[in-house]
C-alpha cells in the first residue's frame, strides 16, 4: 500500500457472509446529478388520473402528489390499472419500493408516474418452511428481520444478487422460483420453470428491463450455525473488502484505508485468514460479535445509514469486477481518492457544480483499477452500474448473452417501456 496510508483493520465475526467470485470494487460517492423527475403533467392528465384511474383502483390503493403523482398500489391489479392508464396518456412510469437506485439513466425518467409498492410487503412462509412468498415492498432490512424472526433467513434482490450468503447458497437471483410480473402492455404473467422460463432467467440478471415484479417466491433456510470452515483456499463464509476514508485522528494528510473482514465460524478459524492484514501493523483492529440481521447495522448499510441508505442524499457508483488486484493500481485509487477528498473531506456536498470533478476523478480511479486488472473490459456489476457502461459491459460480452436478452426484449417489451434502467438496448443495437 502506499506509505502515507495507514490501516484500520475492522474484523467482525460469527456472521453469515460469503466470498465473492473475483473482485467487486465499488467507489461510492454521494454527488448531486441525475434523477427522476416526476414532473409536472397538466392539468387535464392530473385530473384524468384521479378521475379516471382513481375509479378503477382498490379501495387500498392511494394516490398522491396530483401534480408529481405516486400510485401507492395494494395489489397487482392497481399496478396493471395503472400502467394501462399511463399507457393509453402516453406517460412514462417507473415502479419504486425502497429508492435505493443510483444509476444516472434513471434521470431518463421525465413527465411520468411513480407506482410505489410500499403497502406491499407481505413475507408468507410455505408450510414446507422451504420457499415464502415475498411482496415487492419489502427491503432487505424488513425481509431478513421477519424471517430471522421465524428461524429463517435469506437475501433479496433482482439483477443478479451479489449478498451475505452467496457462498453457502449461491447468488441471490438463483433463490428466485417464481415471479408474478406485469409487463408493458398491462398484462400479467407468471415467471417460472414451467412458465415463461426465459422471462424467469432475464429476471435473474436484467430484469429492470422485462417488466415489474409484483410478488416473488423465493428459496429461504434455516438459521445456520456459525461454524463452518473450509481450508483450501478462501471459505464461503468469508468475505474482506475495504474503504478509503478520511480519519484525521489516524492521518491528517492522507485517506486511511478501513480493511473489514466478515466470518461465520469461530476466532481460531478465522486467525489464518486475518493473519497478512493483521502484520500490516493496523492501527486499530476492533473484534465484533453479531447475528445475520445485525450485520448490516454494524456494517452501517441499514435504514439507518446516512451513508448507504440517507435520503436525499445523490450518490454516483462505479463499479468495477476484477479478478485479482493490483497494488499499483490500488496505490493510484488512494491517491486520487486523497487527492480528491484533501479540500473536502465532509461526506457529501450541496454545490452541484462539484458533479463533474468528483465524477471525472471516480471515473479515473475506476479506470486505474480496470488497467491494473489486465484486462481491457470493464464488467461493472448491474445494481451498482453509474450509468456510461455499455450493454455488454453490465451483462456480459458472450454474444449469445446479448441477443437472447434483446430478443425477449422485443418479446416482452417491443415499445422500450423499461428503459430507465440499465436499459439493454434494441435488437438492432
Amino acid at each position: 500500500m502506499h506509505e502515507a496510508a495507514k490501516v484500520a483493520a475492522t474484523m467482525i465475526l460469527h456472521c453469515i457472509f460469503s466470498v465473492v467470485v473475483g473482485v467487486a470494487s465499488a467507489l461510492i460517492l454521494p454527488t448531486l446529478g441525475p434523477r427522476p423527475e416526476l414532473g409536472y403533467l397538466g392539468a387535464l392528465d392530473s385530473d384524468d388520473l384521479f378521475s379516471e384511474l382513481g375509479k378503477q383502483l382498490s379501495p387500498g390503493a392511494t394516490i398522491i402528489r396530483r401534480d408529481n403523482p405516486v400510485v401507492e398500489v395494494d395489489d397487482e391489479d392497481d399496478v396493471q390499472k395503472t400502467v394501462c392508464f399511463a399507457n393509453n396518456h402516453s406517460l412514462p412510469f417507473l415502479a419504486i419500493d425502497g429508492s435505493h437506485g443510483f444509476i444516472s439513466t434513471l434521470g431518463r425518467m421525465q413527465g411520468g408516474i411513480a407506482i410505489s409498492f410500499m403497502k406491499l410487503k407481505q413475507i408468507k412462509i410455505n408450510p414446507s418452511g422451504d420457499y415464502a412468498d415475498l411482496g415487492p415492498g419489502l427491503t432487505n432490512g424488513e425481509l431478513i428481520r421477519g424471517l430471522w424472526a421465524e428461524g429463517k433467513q435469506t437475501g433479496i434482490m433482482l439483477g443478479g444478487g451479489h449478498g451475505y450468503l452467496q457462498g453457502l447458497f449461491g447468488l441471490l437471483a438463483d433463490q428466485i422460483l417464481e415471479a408474478h410480473v406485469v409487463l408493458a402492455d398491462g398484462s400479467s404473467v407468471i415467471a417460472s420453470q414451467k412458465s415463461h422460463p426465459n422471462l424467469l432467467w432475464a429476471l435473474k440478471g436484467a430484469g429492470h428491463n422485462f417488466g415489474i415484479v409484483t410478488r416473488l417466491k423465493y428459496r429461504i433456510y434455516d438459521r445456520l450455525s456459525n461454524n463452518f470452515l473450509r481450508e483450501d483456499g478462501q471459505p464461503p463464509q468469508l468475505i474482506n473488502w475495504y474503504n478509503f476514508m478520511r480519519r484525521p485522528d489516524i492521518d491528517s494528510n492522507s485517506a486511511v484505508i478501513q480493511m473489514r473482514m466478515i466470518y461465520a465460524g469461530d476466532l481460531s478459524g478465522l486467525e489464518q485468514y486475518a493473519a497478512p492484514f493483521l502484520a500490516l501493523g493496523p492501527a486499530s483492529v476492533e473484534n465484533v460479535t453479531v447475528p445475520y440481521p445485525e450485520l448490516f447495522r454494524i456494517n452501517r448499510s441499514d435504514e439507518s445509514s446516512q451513508v448507504v441508505c440517507g435520503k436525499g442524499m445523490y450518490r454516483h457508483l462505479f463499479p468495477t469486477y476484477l479478478k485479482r488486484h493490483n497494488t499499483t493500481a490500488l496505490r493510484e485509487v488512494h491517491r486520487i481518492f486523497t487527492d480528491m477528498t484533501t479540500n473536502s473531506p465532509v461526506w457529501g456536498y450541496t454545490n452541484p457544480a462539484y458533479s463533474n470533478d468528483i465524477i471525472a476523478a471516480s471515473k479515473a480511479m475506476r479506470q486505474a483499477m480496470v488497467d491494473g486488472s489486465g484486462s481491457e473490459q470493464l464488467h461493472a456489476y448491474v445494481n451498482y452500474a453509474f450509468g456510461d457502461e455499455s450493454p455488454p459491459e453490465m451483462y456480459g460480452y458472450a454474444p449469445w448473452r446479448m441477443q437472447k436478452l434483446r430478443e425477449l426484449k422485443k418479446k416482452y417489451d417491443p415499445k422500450g417501456r423499461f428503459n430507465f434502467y440499465a436499459p439493454i438496448g434494441k435488437p438492432s443495437d
